[in-house]
């Protein structure tokens, strides 16, 4: 896994969610739809874009979420047990300034270096 910490935390959040709903006799989605965030809770501002309650929409529209039975191990294929699930997440990008360099060799190729690699990742120099 990538970004330790973070992806196994967003998991266990997903599956506390799922849990959640269940326990009180709701759809995960519909769950999902209840609590959804309209804003920026720390900043207390409008998302500047978000698509979320549409890719639900969609999402469980065209997988047949409607067929999905809700009790745990109650979707079968003969003796195989079959879920059904889903999950939402973002990865947090904390942007600050950076600066590049580029610069024009003898034999007319060019070499751009700049901070912005992924985390964990060696740049690639050409």
């Amino acid at each position: 896994m990538r970004a330790p910490g973070w992806a196994p935390g967003v998991n266990v959040l997903e599956i506390a969610i799922d849990e959640l709903a269940y326990a009180v006799n709701m759809d995960p989605i519909e769950f999902r739809m209840k609590n959804y965030a309209d804003e920026d809770p720390e900043k207390k501002r409008p998302w500047s874009g978000k698509s979320l309650r549409e890719c639900y929409r969609r999402g469980a529209e065209r997988f047949g979420w409607n067929r999905r039975q809700m009790a745990p191990r109650s979707m079968r294929e003969g003796d195989t047990l079959v879920g059904w699930g889903m999950a939402s997440a973002v990865y947090p990008t904390h942007r600050s300034e950076s600066n590049a360099l580029a610069g024009i060799n003898a034999d007319g190729s060019v070499l751009v270096e700049s901070g912005t690699q992924d985390l964990g990742t060696v740049p690639a120099r050409s």
